[in-house]
């Protein structure tokens, strides 16, 4: 007894019909196009910016505390940055783009 294997290949005549009947449509198929992205667009917005803004803060739970020696550290590292920004601009330097002369004399000492 012998197995006759199906010899028929997938046919995908139907999607060469789908693309020819929306190129024959160009116009419709644009409608279509923009429809779909306005309704697409509609849904994101409504998802994180209608909602969002209806959604209030569930879980107070999680709130941030602080401990009271670590921020006193902060607190102490950053008045000395501010010492030494602003013992910084105290200093004044000379300005690189002036030209100093010196006079030098060129003449001997009369004896």
């Amino acid at each position: 007894m012998e197995l006759k294997l199906p010899t028929k290949k997938p046919s995908f005549k139907f999607f060469g019909k789908i693309a020819d009947f929306l190129l024959a449509k160009y116009f419709l198929t644009f409608l279509i196009l923009i429809v779909i992205a306005f309704v697409l667009g509609g849904i994101v917005f409504y998802k994180y910016s209608f909602l969002a803004e209806k959604k209030k803060a569930e879980n107070n739970a999680n709130l941030i505390v602080l401990d009271e020696d670590n921020l006193q550290k902060v607190i102490q590292i950053w008045k000395g940055r501010q010492e030494k920004l602003d013992r910084a601009g105290i200093q004044s330097y000379r300005n690189p783009f002036i030209k100093n002369t010196i006079q030098v004399s060129t003449s001997t000492p009369k004896n």
